[in-house]
């Protein structure tokens, strides 16, 4: 097996909460949101000379599972939660370019070692230096397998990590690796003598912008501005974030004041909270894509002609419009949207052609038509029923009787990857935290048990793309890779899901497509 297909395990991977739960986990870079009273606008409000607020309030909308690095995945929570409290190597902007953070550069000193030169001036907050031996021991903690690390896929590549001095860590793999940089961007680094006498899961030692006040899973987690940060002291000085499950406490808490900002509306609250004059609502395209899962290890799926049919029968503009009112538009023929790395622009999204669907269908030995069942997680993605019924009622049109099976997501979940048993069709949102094309194409390599597909060039592409030691290589790799997934079709390629928020007017932020919410990142 290549060194990431073991990461299909994490691909899944719990990467953004929907409404009441944990579910799997864009747009080009966006301009900050400054909203004024008036309005939003994407230049900065007038000076103000009343005193600015020293707290901020940050609605999620499910509980914090933990404050361990190595054990969570969440990006919308638990991650959003340890980007303020712990620093790292590396930081991706909303922009998903790579930034410095403890490390001031990084380069490749051979095809197999990362160098990272580091600040010397962070500290955590007890006090102690940050030097290279806690990248070592942070390294060795996640692929420990005795912590049975939810993060250990994505380092399974290391082979250890050197100190050629107290402030520089080389870090080696078994197989060229130029994605790593992107892995480390969210690896939060622990004080190596704090952790045998204290819980990561529930307490917290770091050297990011903010310090650990309280933390309670179910209901907030309450943090202030840490004095001996090493970067810019953020804008609040107090951060809380407020979990709520519910739509109707979602909404009330905008409404009401009791939070500040919330991403988590679906396109159909956004007329209610339009109505609110305190707020300012947008909507962005996140790093999700929304896909009709196609099993093609089972007919009558197996067959390229009906998967081709399938994509032609589906008018993804109509649905985007209907049902989402126009906020997303159809994806291009391929799952990676401009912010991956290795999004190939050249592509084209299959046009809506119901005359040349049924042909397919006819040419493939199915002329009078086919019946497949078709799962739904309900209650996981925004609109997810709706969108369903959409393209049910749409591939019905040429023949293809799609039911519905809606069923809890934990159940798909069993089904899809524990059990095997995929439907046919299914409704599926996939992103992959790194933003990178070998992440989220290593979800349909054949070795993976999230592909339901084999095609050997597909693979041969991944594998060249995750072995590439220019950045070149790997983008070319990337773009055959999607050019061979879009002419196999192993999925209906719909559009990407939309995030639609409500901030506070007078705060600023810039909107992160990977679903990132940060104290710090809020003015």
């Amino acid at each position: 097996m290549h060194k990431r297909q073991s990461l299909a395990r994490m691909s899944a991977g719990l990467l953004r909460p929907p409404r009441g739960g944990i579910r799997w986990v864009a747009t080009t870079g966006m301009a900050a949101v400054v909203v004024a009273a008036c309005g939003s606008t994407s230049t900065a409000s007038p000076p103000s000379t009343a005193k600015p607020p020293s707290t901020l309030s940050i609605g999620i909308p499910a509980p914090v599972e933990t404050l361990d690095p190595i054990d969570t995945a969440s990006v919308g929570n638990d991650e959003s939660l340890l980007a303020d409290l712990y620093a790292t190597l590396v930081q991706k902007s909303a922009s998903g370019k790579l930034e410095p953070d403890i490390a001031t550069n990084w380069k490749l000193v051979n095809p197999t070692t990362w160098q990272f030169n580091l600040r010397k001036d962070v500290h955590f907050w007890n006090g102690d230096l940050f030097t290279a031996s806690d990248v070592a021991y942070n390294i060795a903690r996640v692929q420990n397998p005795a912590n049975n690390s939810r993060n250990a896929s994505y380092y399974a590549d290391v082979t250890g990590v050197t100190e050629p001095s107290k402030f520089v860590a080389d870090i080696h793999t078994k197989t060229p690796d130029l994605t790593l940089p992107d892995a480390l961007s969210f690896f939060y680094l622990l004080d190596p003598s704090w952790v045998p006498t204290h819980s990561p899961a529930t307490q917290a030692m770091g050297d990011g912008p903010y310090k650990l006040v309280s933390y309670n899973a179910e209901s907030e987690v309450v943090m202030d501005a840490n004095p001996t940060y090493f970067g810019s002291q953020p804008y609040f000085k107090t951060v809380t974030y407020v979990v709520l499950p519910s739509a109707s406490a979602q909404l009330d808490a905008i409404e009401s004041g009791q939070v500040d900002v919330m991403t988590s509306f679906s396109v159909d609250e956004i007329s209610e909270l339009e109505k609110d004059p305190s707020i300012m609502v947008g909507h962005y395209s996140s790093s999700f894509a929304y896909m009709i899962k196609i099993n093609t290890l089972t007919s009558p799926t197996s067959n390229l002609d009906v998967r081709l049919a399938m994509n032609y029968a589906v008018n993804k503009a109509a649905i985007a419009k209907s049902i989402l009112d126009g906020v997303v538009s159809p994806s291009p023929g391929e799952l990676l949207q401009p912010i991956y790395q290795g999004y190939d622009p050249s592509l084209s999204a299959y046009p809506y052609d119901p005359a040349k669907a049924k042909s397919l269908l006819a040419s493939a030995g199915y002329a009078h038509g086919l019946s497949v069942t078709f799962m739904v997680p309900t209650g996981t993605y925004p609109s997810d029923t709706a969108i369903s019924e959409a393209v049910a009622q749409q591939l019905g049109q040429v023949g293809i009787k799609a039911t519905i099976d809606e069923l809890p997501f934990d159940t798909y979940l069993q089904d899809y990857v524990t059990k095997r048993t995929l439907s046919p069709v299914s409704f599926l949102g996939q992103s992959w935290a790194t933003l990178t094309c070998e992440g989220l194409f290593g979800l349909f390599v054949s070795a993976s048990p999230y592909a339901y597909w084999t095609d050997t060039a597909f693979t041969n592409a991944v594998n060249s793309a995750l072995a590439a030691t220019s950045t070149s290589q790997a983008n070319a790799d990337c773009a055959q890779a999607a050019s061979i997934m879009r002419s196999q079709a192993p999925v209906i390629f719909l559009f990407p899901e939309p995030v639609v928020y409500a901030i506070r007017k007078g705060i600023a932020w810039t909107p992160n497509p990977a679903g990132w919410l940060l104290g710090y990142a809020f003015h």
